[in-house]
C-alpha cells in the first residue's frame, strides 16, 4: 500500500487474508488515530474543529481490501439490498458502549432497565415460530469464536454464520415483517467510509 506524495490518492491491493493477523486498535486512542491521525489529539482543538478529520489513519493503521469473490456474502448483500454509507457508531471508541447504545440508546447502567438475564439465549435456541418471535432480536456472535469476524475468526466462516441467520429469516413466516440490519459494534467499515458527523453534547 502506498500514497502518492502531496496527493489524497491512496493505492492499495486486494490482498487481505482470510484471517486478519491481529485485532486492530479500536479503543478511543485507536479511533483517534484512524480519524485524526494522532493517538492523543488536542481535545479543545477537536471541539473547535481546528483538528481536521483526515481519515488517513484507516490507511496507515488498518486498511486492506478483499476481492468480491473472497467475500461473496457481503458482495451479494451490497448488490441486492441497501447499503448505509452514513451509518456511524454512537461512541468513537470500544465495543461495550456502542453495543449499549445500539440496543438501548444509552451507555450507562440503570436500575430501571427491566429484566434482561432471561432474555439472553444461545443461538441454538433462536425460535422463528410466530408465537415466540420477539419484536426485537439482537444477535451477538460469541467474541473471538470462529463466527465473529474478529481475529482469529476466518472471514469465510463468519460469512457462513451470517448466511445461516439470513436464510433462516428468509425462510420463515416473519420475513415480510422483518427488518434485518447487519452492523458491527464499532465505527468504520468499508474503505469508502465518510467523515464523522459532528454533534454537540446534550449534557
Amino acid at each position: 500500500m502506498s500514497r502518492f506524495p502531496d496527493s489524497e490518492l491512496v493505492c492499495a491491493k486486494a490482498n487481505a487474508g482470510n484471517v486478519a493477523p491481529d485485532d486492530p486498535n479500536h479503543d478511543i486512542s485507536g479511533v483517534n488515530m484512524e480519524v485524526l491521525g494522532t493517538y492523543h489529539p488536542d481535545g479543545e482543538a477537536v471541539y473547535e474543529r481546528e483538528e481536521k478529520e483526515t481519515m488517513m489513519g484507516f490507511v496507515t493503521e488498518q486498511a486492506s481490501t478483499y476481492k468480491t469473490d473472497h467475500i461473496p456474502v457481503f458482495a451479494a448483500m451490497a448488490e441486492k439490498f441497501f447499503l448505509f454509507d452514513r451509518w456511524f457508531a454512537a461512541v468513537p471508541g470500544p465495543t461495550n458502549p456502542n453495543r449499549a447504545y445500539l440496543t438501548s440508546e444509552q451507555h450507562v447502567r440503570t436500575l430501571t432497565s427491566g429484566k434482561w438475564k432471561t432474555n439472553i439465549k444461545p443461538i441454538r435456541d433462536f425460535n422463528l415460530r410466530p408465537a415466540n418471535f420477539p419484536p426485537f432480536t439482537y444477535i451477538n456472535p460469541e467474541c473471538c469464536s470462529y463466527d465473529s469476524f474478529r481475529p482469529p475468526s476466518p472471514i469465510s466462516t463468519s460469512e457462513g454464520f451470517m448466511t445461516g441467520i439470513y436464510e433462516a429469516l428468509r425462510g420463515s413466516h416473519q420475513w415480510n415483517e422483518t427488518l434485518f440490519i447487519l452492523t458491527f459494534d464499532e465505527h468504520g467499515g468499508f474503505g469508502d467510509h465518510v467523515r464523522l458527523t459532528r454533534r454537540r453534547s446534550r449534557g
